[in-house]
C-alpha cells in the first residue's frame, strides 16, 4: 500500500519509517508481554488482543482509502488495472520480473553483495522462523 501511494522520492523514507515502527512495536510487545500476562492472565491478554485487532480492522475499513481513489504526492491519480485480482496475483510474469531484477548486471559487484546479503539473512533469520 505504501509503495503504491508514494512517489519514488518519498517511498524509501515511508517504507523505512513503517519498518522502524513495526520493529519498535515488536520490541515493546516483547517487553510488556510478560508483565501483562502476570497482571491479567490468559483471558485478559486475549481480550486486549481482540480489542486491538478489532480497532485496527475498523480503522483500516473506514479511514484508509482504497489505492485507486488515492492521489500520489505529485498529484498523479492511480488507475485501476485491467486484470482482475486473481489473474494478476497468480500471473507467472511477476516471478520472471522479480528474477530479472535480482540477476541483472550491476556496477561495482553489487549483484554479489546483494546475494551475500540475502544469504546472510537466510542464515541468521532462517532458523528463527
Amino acid at each position: 500500500y505504501i509503495s503504491a501511494v508514494s512517489t519514488e522520492n518519498s517511498r524509501t523514507a515511508r517504507m523505512g519509517l513503517a519498518h522502524a515502527g513495526v520493529t519498535v512495536v515488536i520490541g515493546i510487545g516483547n517487553l510488556v508481554s510478560g508483565i501483562l500476562f502476570h497482571q491479567v492472565r490468559f483471558y485478559g491478554v486475549f481480550a486486549i488482543s481482540f480489542v486491538l485487532y478489532t480497532t485496527v480492522y475498523f480503522y483500516g475499513l473506514f479511514f484508509i482509502k482504497d489505492i485507486w481513489e488515492y492521489k500520489r504526492d505529485n498529484g498523479e491519480v492511480l488507475e485501476k488495472p485491467s486484470k482482475d485480482f486473481l489473474n494478476d496475483f497468480f500471473d507467472i510474469k511477476h516471478v520472471y520480473q522479480t528474477l530479472q531484477v535480482g540477476f541483472k548486471k550491476r556496477e561495482d559487484r553489487r549483484r554479489r553483495r546483494i546475494f551475500l546479503t540475502l544469504l546472510l539473512t537466510l542464515l541468521t533469520l532462517g532458523p528463527l522462523r
